[in-house]
């Protein structure tokens, strides 16, 4: 069994946002087209449930709120969510629903090195086999000056060392470009055919995609080499 690297209370309370509702939202409606109104589906990581209540109100689809944090599952059941206490890395017993989606979960499920990282990566997607055929990922997508997952690669370096943690706090006042609030447990990226290589291995195959549109890179984080970064919502099925 991998061993999780988890953010504080504080840093998880920095994601309670309904920052992208909006386009997940219709992105989960493009993707899915279906006549189902009470399609079942899991947010994996839903957090204080802004998306799960969208989605339930607007597209009728019935929600479940998965999430490891106890006071983000407070938050969402308040909002009328769905929601329970439940970790995809170790809840692995079978619960048949329609769909499993993680928004922007995959890269926060990270271990003590990037290779037991990756693994961990691998062994959400693998147990949410065990629930739906149908899987549903939204990540960030970073590609690179040279290599494409050099610039992932770096910010894991970075946000992953428990040694740096003061120095890139004091940069991250100075440059806020540069901050991030998972210094010292760790954040992992891939650029699109690493999600896909991440996604192969765990025996999906992508089907369908939709992309965002692509973010500013201030000239500060091209010192990480990013060369584009946008978000990617992938349909995924088992091979």
């Amino acid at each position: 069994m991998v061993e999780q690297r988890i953010l504080s209370k504080e840093q998880l309370s920095d994601f309670y946002i309904e920052t992208f509702v909006a386009e997940q939202k219709a992105h989960i409606s493009r993707l899915l087209k279906t006549d189902t109104p009470d399609l079942k589906i899991v947010d994996v990581g839903g957090g204080a449930g802004f998306l799960a209540s969208a989605v339930g109100k607007e597209l009728g689809f019935a929600v479940t709120v998965w999430d490891i944090d106890p006071e983000a599952v407070r938050l969402a059941r308040l909002r009328g969510v769905n929601a329970v206490e439940k970790n995809i890395l170790t809840s692995i017993e079978k619960q048949p629903v329609d769909v499993m989606f993680f928004n922007l979960v995959l890269h926060h499920l990270v271990g003590s090195s990037n290779k037991q990282t990756l693994e961990t990566q691998r062994v959400a997607l693998e147990n949410a086999k065990r629930c739906a055929n149908t899987i549903l990922v939204h990540e960030y997508i970073y590609e690179s000056y040279f290599f494409d997952e050099l610039s992932s690669w770096l910010i894991w370096l970075l946000t992953s060392s428990t040694s740096l943690v003061r120095l890139l706090r004091m940069i991250g006042k100075i440059v806020p470009s540069l901050n991030a609030n998972t210094l010292g447990v760790g954040v992992r990226f891939h650029c699109k055919s690493g999600w896909k290589r991440q996604f192969e291995e765990a025996g999906f195959m992508v089907v369908n995609s939709i992309d965002c549109q692509r973010e500013h890179v201030s000239l500060a984080r091209r010192i990480l080499l990013i060369r584009n970064l946008y978000r990617t919502t992938f349909l995924l099925k088992i091979i």
